[in-house]
Order: structure tokens, then sequence, then C-alpha cells
């Protein structure tokens, strides 16, 4: 009795039975679903921004459910003949395979549902958006070699910005960095939590690279890797590096990487010392000898599109605005041929802004919609508060001033979310001019020191000397003379060390506030000036970069030349005129236009 007590489980036995209760086959199955339920959450959960740890309790779960399975398998199958052997047959099974692989998965999708509802994890709303400094590439080589480092610096920078759900530092701050500061320094003055710095040593027949992402505040590494590429991967450097970059900082886009659309290493190499030509061109030879070289690489690979919409950029700084139109609406159709997105998205913008510039507003809105919604279609937030911005400042050209400002408002909300500094100073100076037109001048002053101080925090002496500009005009509008002639002269000053050449505004306004004010004052460089602008707007076929209505209207009361109230008096009535009744009439009562129309009715 006692031998048979201690006799050991018939192991031979204890196999038949989970043979004949078919628990193996239960457990294949389920692991078969597992592995499928893994593989798309390794997919789905990054892209979904949720943490890491998500992944890891799914896998967790996914593992307890082996024995579950295998205890469920056991138990369903048990008869009431006690321990007596039972050829399985469906009817002793009351629950199939299948039903049973799927109870014990759905327990799992609850259990992730529980965590997810519980704890509070969102699919990326909570969380920060992450930022980037791409530091200027490091040459190792020849003076020859630069255009390498910088055209490879620059090409990276638009690709992970094109992610959509990342704030990437533009090269215009890249540029302005001192790379004798740290890390911290630099990162603190372009806003951003990761710094990524890199070298390049171009050899005869491949570079050598060398990278590291850190994280600024505590200087660890998420990423570093040193590598040779041969020559002919040139036009993969880029994309292989984005790729590897948005994957170290989680950030992930409905759409994969845009491509170079090259195979071709010569034509990228020619694309990349156009671009070098063309941004260091100081006069019209640079300029044609960039065009040359940008023009040979779309010879040698006509799907270099991004080579197409660059020589539209050059092509447009001639003047020649036609021409460039047809290389910017051929990159266009070539893009939507291969459905390059962000080649779309590039197109569509600089189509929009050349006819902008013509004044055939409605037509310009058509390609703004047209690359907000591409911008949607790829989830990119800066693309979208972009093209907000831009389809704003086409109303504010239209004197729809309350149309503007929905745009803006829209766009400043992406902003924010982005935490874009820069975008929310384009946002303060737009909203301080929109308000100036309106005559809301508590307003404009609110928002023009806004713009002014963040212009200070960022280092954009640019935009500082702007903020002096419309904060003057500002002031001359409000009949505040004295302080307009401090603002002003403050701002022709930074201009001049800054070598800007547009000066004919703030200069105006500076004579204009001293002839209210009977101080001594001299035309004759102001009467040039609106003469030789006069001459560039014809010879652009432009409007925009010409003399605004105001403008015209100062230039008469300054100059006292009837030219210049007709001029202003037939620009606001064609504006109106393609207003509907109740916004022209709005549009023609504020207080410049209603000004303008008082002065042309004395005169006319």
């Amino acid at each position: 009795m006692k031998e048979s007590l201690l006799q050991l489980p018939n192991i031979d036995n204890i196999i038949k039975q989970l043979k004949s209760r078919k628990v193996f086959r239960s457990l294949a199955i389920y692991a078969g679903f597992a592995f499928i339920l893994l593989q798309v959450c390794d997919i789905v959960i990054p892209r979904l921004f949720l943490p890491e740890w998500i992944m890891t309790l799914i896998i967790v779960l996914a593992i307890i459910g082996f024995p579950i399975i295998t205890v469920l398998s056991w138990i369903y199958d048990i008869t009431p003949t006690g321990d007596k052997e039972t050829p399985y047959t469906d009817t002793t099974q009351p629950l199939g395979i299948y039903a049973l692989t799927g109870l014990v998965l759905t327990v799992i999708g609850i259990g992730f549902w529980v965590a997810v509802g519980v704890f509070g994890i969102s699919f990326g709303g909570n969380d920060e958006v992450p930022s980037i400094g791409i530091l200027m590439m490091d040459n190792l080589g020849g003076e020859d070699d630069e255009f390498w480092a910088r055209g490879i610096t620059e090409d990276l920078i638009v690709k992970i910005a094109g992610a959509g759900h990342i704030r990437v530092a533009p090269m215009k701050e890249i540029l302005e960095v001192d790379i004798k500061q740290n890390i911290k320094e630099i990162a603190n003055k372009l806003q951003v939590k990761y710094i990524l710095t890199s070298s390049l040593f171009k050899k005869k027949n491949n570079f050598d690279l060398r990278c590291q992402l850190l994280e600024a505040k505590s200087g660890v590494s998420k990423y570093g890797n040193k590598w040779s590429e041969p020559l002919e991967n040139a036009p993969t450097i880029v994309d292989n590096l984005a790729k590897v970059i948005l994957k170290k900082l989680r950030v992930y886009s409905t759409q994969k990487i845009a491509t170079t659309s090259s195979k071709n290493s010569e034509a990228y190499e020619f694309y990349l010392k156009g671009k070098y030509k063309f941004y260091k061109s100081k006069k019209i030879e640079d300029i044609e000898i960039a065009r040359g070289l940008v023009e040979k690489s779309i010879e040698l690979d006509e799907n270099l599109i991004i080579a197409k919409n660059l020589l539209g950029n050059i092509v447009l700084s001639t003047g020649a605005s036609n021409e460039a139109m047809e290389i910017y609406n051929d990159a266009l159709k070539q893009s939507e041929m291969l459905g390059d997105k962000r080649n779309i998205i590039i197109a569509q913008n600089n189509i929009g802004n050349i006819i902008w510039r013509k004044g055939d507003y409605d037509e310009a809105l058509v390609y703004f919609h047209k690359s907000l919604q591409s911008s949607k279609g790829i989830n990119d937030n800066k693309g979208i508060a972009s093209s907000l911005h831009w389809c704003g400042s086409v109303f504010y050209a239209k004197g729809e001033y309350d149309k503007q400002l929905k745009y803006l408002e829209q766009s400043r909300e992406l902003y924010e979310k982005l935490n874009d500094k820069h975008g929310m100073n384009s946002y303060y100076n737009s909203l301080s001019l929109n308000y100036n037109k309106k005559g809301d001048y508590t307003k404009a002053l609110e928002y023009s020191q806004l713009y002014m101080n963040m212009s200070k925090e960022l280092g954009l002496y640019g935009s500082i000397s702007n903020s002096l500009h419309v904060k003057g005009m500002i002031y001359v509008l409000q009949g505040e003379f004295n302080k307009a002639i401090n603002v002003l002269e403050e701002c022709i000053r930074t201009r001049k060390e800054l070598d800007d050449s547009y000066s004919l505004e703030p200069n105006t306004l500076l004579a204009l506030s001293k002839k209210n004010l009977h101080q001594n004052y001299d035309v004759t460089e102001i009467a040039i000036m609106a003469k030789n602008v006069q001459s560039e707007t014809v010879s652009a076929g432009s409007r925009l970069i010409g003399i605004d209505f105001d403008l015209n209207l100062w230039l008469y009361q300054l100059l006292e030349d009837k030219f210049y109230i007709d001029s202003a008096y037939n620009q606001i009535q064609e504006i109106a005129d393609n207003l509907e009744p109740d916004v022209a009439a709005k549009f023609l009562s504020y207080p410049i236009p209603k000004a303008i129309v008082e002065e042309w009715e004395k005169v006319k």
C-alpha cells in the first residue's frame, strides 16, 4: 500500500493525457496568436508614443497566458469518470481551442486597457515634444570639401523636421551657434533638449563619419557611431542617419522618411555644391555658377526633385518669377507622380508664394490650402502651422484682417504645442501688424513688445530691428513723434550694422516725424529710394516687394507728390473691389484707408 502511495506519476501517461486533451495543440495555436500580437504591438506602440514599459507589460501578460492555456485545456477536458482515460471528442471539450486562445488574448487586452486607462497613459498627448539642435557637421578634410558638411547638415535638419512630431532648430540658428560654448549653453540658446554633433572626413573613395546624440542637460549619450561609407552611398547618408536619430528619440511619422530620390552620387555632389555656392553667393556671377551646378545635378538625375526645388529658388532670386514658376510646377508634378509628399509640400508653398507676390491672392490661397492638407496628411504639425501662417498672410494682403486672426490663432496653438519660439515670434509680429492696420494701437504696441522681447531672447538681430521698425510706425500713427524718432533712429542704425538694404519705410517715417515737429530733415535720399523701389517692383512683377498703400500715404505726406496719394487710393480701391460689401466697408473704415480717401478727395 505504501509502495503505491509513493509511486511516481507515469510520465508517459501524463504526456499521453496532454496529447489526448490536445494541450500541446492549444499551446501551439496560442503561441502563434501571441507572436502575431507582439509583432503588431512592436510596430504600433512606438507610433502611438506610448512608454516603453507598455510593450514589456504585454510580453509579460502573453507569457502568463501560457500556463493559463495549459490549465484550462486540461480542466475543460476532465470528464465525470474521474481519472479514467477518455478518448477526445469535440463534445468532451466545452471550449474550442480557438475560443480558448481568444479568451486568454482578450484577458491580455483588458489588462492592457486597464493599464492605459487607470494609469493615465495617453497617445503621446502628455509627453513633451522632443527637440534637437543638429550642429554643423565638422569638416575634417580640406576646404574644398566644406560643401559636403554644410549640405549634409542642412538636408538632415530638413529631413528630421519633416517627421512632424519633433522641433528642430533651423539652419539659420545653427549658423549663429558659438562652437566655443559648451553643449548646455548651446542647447539653452537653441531651446532644445538634445544636441547632435558629427564630423566628416572625405577620402578619395569614401567618407569617414562620426556622430553623437547627447541629452544636453545630463550629458548622457543617447547614440554614438563611427563608420565609413563608400562615395557612391553619399545620397543615403542623410536618410539613414535621420532614421536612426528619429528612432532613438522615439519620433515616428505616418510616412516613411523621404529619400533624396537619387542613387546617383555624382548628381548629389553637384546638388550640394550648387546649394553651397548659392548660399555663399555675394554677386550675380556666384548665382550663375550655382545655377549651373544644380542644373548639372538634374541632368545627371532627373528624379532629384530637391535639386529642382533649389533651382527654382535660385532662378527666383534673379527676379525671373515666371521661369521659377515653371520649375516649381515641374517639381510638383514629378513629386505627385513619385508620391514624394515632402517635396509636394515644398513645391506647393513655392508656387503659392510666387502667386501671392504677384497679387493673385485667391489662387495663392488654393496652393497654401493644398499645402495645409498635405501637411495634415502626414501629421506634420510644423508644416501645418507654417501653412496656416501663410494663409493668414494672404488674408492680411487682401485686407481681411479678421480672417487673418483666425488662422494666426490656429498656428499659435501648434507653435505652443511644439514649444516653437521662432514660430511664436513670427506670430507676435503678425499680430502687431494686424492690430496696427485695424487702428488698435494699444494691442499693436503690446504684441510689438512681445515680438521684441522674444527676438532678444532668441538673439535674432534682424527681428529686433524689425520690431523697432514696427514700434516706430505705431508711434507715428499715434502722433507720438518724439518717441517715433528715438525708436526709428535705433532701427536704422541697427540695419546699417546688419547691412540690411531695406530702409525706405523707416527713413520715410523718421523724416515725417521730424517734419511734424518742424525739425530739419532731408528727403533727397528718400525720393531716390522710392523711385528705385518702384523700378524693382515693375521689373520683378511683384506687389509685395514694392510700396504698400500706407507707405504711399506717408510718402505723399512727406514729399507732397500727388503721384503717391493717387497710387495709395488706387490700391485701397482695388482691395475693396475684391471684398464682400460689408468687409470692404469695414476695410475702408480703418484709419489708414480712411485717411487716404480723405487726402485724395482734397487733391483729386
